[in-house]
């Protein structure tokens, strides 16, 4: 088959009207291709299961024939070597490999551990662990038919926070970084965020509040907001990272007119545009303050100058895609990069004598 990107229908808009049917599929984890009337409430029957399907298919004229994408995502860690010198460039070197997705690495705070979500697909995955340098990633959540996502470790590195969605509503947890029983703080609700999170440089962590236009820092029972402004004006739809003092947080906020890279000043409190543009996502600093990781378009690494001028530098160009928002982590000696890179892999796939199958779906 030949490998395409796209097909005829995007997905959210993926149903075909045929006489009095409506073919439509669902995407992720879940590979069914049903039919379902358009008249009354009947439930969709499936035509096809156990398929990966992609974002998008076709049905023909005579409706007896159904092209669709099949689809594989996967993402593995690479590690960028960082440069003493700006002008030289860094040494990229995939550390995992295989066909699952790796996502949202962070370093530990003494640099000799990254954390990160390991999964077959978008829609289970646990924590896991390794060793900086390489080797067997060591699983520490065991949850079933949950999706845990954005690990951040404490300040002492004893214990790691993350969002899980086990039992329906997602929620931060936390757990020991040696494993053992996660615990979950029940009155937080991560619902209609990105489930991200971070820890600040204290004994607080922060996550998205419902709605992704602000964060909640938690401190015992209470929850208070982090960004002290009108929360109508934008989105902060990715997690905050904070400076090594803790003084400042930079965010990617998806505000109007000027959508970018912002820093927050927390005492006193100010905010200040440092980067406009859109794709910008801040997920480290230099130790010494002066400079904020980024990945820009989802495809370059680039720091920049937190104070004015600004001044942009390219760190590195990515041999894929980052997907999630959360997708990399700067060591605490600035020396190195983890970052997720997607690859993804698609073809054509044609089914045959559809009205059959219509009307026999076990056929």
């Amino acid at each position: 088959m030949t490998a395409i990107t796209r097909l005829v229908l995007n997905w959210h808009n993926c149903s075909i009207v045929k006489g009095t049917s409506v073919l439509r599929t669902s995407r992720s984890s879940t590979h069914e291709i049903s039919r379902i009337s358009i008249h009354g409430k009947a439930e969709p029957v499936a035509i096809a299961s156990g398929l990966e399907t992609g974002e998008f298919f076709t049905l023909s004229a005579d409706g007896s024939r159904l092209a669709y994408i099949r689809e594989h995502d996967s993402s593995n860690l690479w590690r960028v070597r960082l440069q003493p010198i700006a002008k030289e460039k860094a040494e990229l070197s995939q550390i995992t490999s295989g066909t699952s997705s790796y996502g949202a690495p962070s370093f530990s705070p003494d640099g000799k551990w990254i954390s990160f979500a390991l999964g077959a697909n978008d829609a289970e995955t646990n924590i896991f662990k390794m060793q900086a340098t390489g080797g067997e990633p060591i699983q520490l959540t065991y949850f079933e038919h949950a999706l845990t996502s954005s690990p951040a470790w404490s300040p002492d590195g004893q214990r790691i926070a993350f969002v899980c969605d086990q039992n329906g509503t997602p929620r931060v947890w936390t757990i020991s970084a040696n494993g053992g029983t996660p615990q979950s703080l029940e009155e937080t609700n991560a619902a209609d965020t990105n489930n991200e999170l971070a820890w600040w440089p204290s004994s607080d962590i922060v996550y998205q509040k419902s709605g992704i236009r602000n964060y909640l820092r938690i401190n015992g029972r209470a929850q208070t907001a982090v960004i002290q402004q009108d929360e109508s004006v934008g989105w902060v739809p990715d997690r905050p990272v904070f400076s090594p003092n803790a003084k400042k947080v930079a965010v990617m906020c998806n505000r109007q007119p000027e959508k970018g890279l912002w820093i927050i000043s927390l005492e006193p409190y100010s905010e200040t545009l440092v980067l406009a543009g859109n794709s910008i996502c801040p997920f480290g600093w230099s130790p010494d303050g002066k400079y904020v990781y980024v990945v820009r378009k989802r495809s370059e690494i680039i720091r920049v100058q937190s104070a004015p001028p600004n001044e942009i530098g390219s760190v590195a160009a990515l041999p894929g895609y980052v997907v999630n928002y959360d997708s990399a982590s700067v060591s605490p000696d600035g020396l190195q990069v983890i970052v997720s890179v997607e690859e993804q892999k698609s073809d054509v796939w044609l089914m045959e004598n559809l009205s059959n199958r219509v009307a026999n779906p076990e056929q």
